[in-house]
């Protein structure tokens, strides 16, 4: 059975075992409290990813007010759908399966730019990420000077 206590990976939990995937898993558990407002995640709750998403996002549309412009409020729920694609690929149970640093930092990416007209809203959020992926990649040694700021320098 799979057991995760917190931000901790499941390859930590069973065998000890630490590697920069470990801190990939913490990063997707963090990017679903966010979003989600809690640490649950499908694994953990039984249900399947697509509902878990779609029930978030059900949960969104409550309780956001729709704005006077319904494609941006779209454009919200669109972000808010990939933000948690992305933290479920971070929690998977196989750390093969977890995407990396970079990886992660091209699906922001893509997200800026379907976020255009929601830029300030969206970047405080990828700001938060991009701080907690420049810290992994600080600790993996893969970060260079000067890097962390060309990543978002379309902020």
């Amino acid at each position: 059975m799979l057991q995760c206590r917190g931000y901790m990976a499941p390859e930590y939990i069973n065998r000890g075992l630490i590697t920069t995937k470990s801190d990939i898993f913490s990063l997707g558990v963090i990017i679903i409290e966010i979003v989600t407002g809690h640490r649950d995640y499908p694994d953990e709750t039984g249900i399947s990813s697509e509902e878990f998403i779609k029930r978030i996002i059900r949960n969104w549309r409550n309780s956001l007010d729709k704005p006077q412009y319904y494609a941006s409020f779209e454009i919200d729920c669109r972000n808010i759908r990939k933000c948690i694609q992305i933290g479920l690929l971070c929690v998977q149970f196989d750390r093969s399966k977890r995407p990396t640093t970079s990886q992660i930092i091209k699906m922001l990416h893509e997200m800026e730019g379907a976020a255009s007209s929601n830029r300030k809203e969206f970047s405080c959020f990828a700001e938060i990420i991009h701080t907690e992926v420049s810290a992994i990649q600080l600790a993996e040694g893969t970060l260079h000077a000067g890097e962390d700021e060309q990543m978002f320098a379309i902020m």
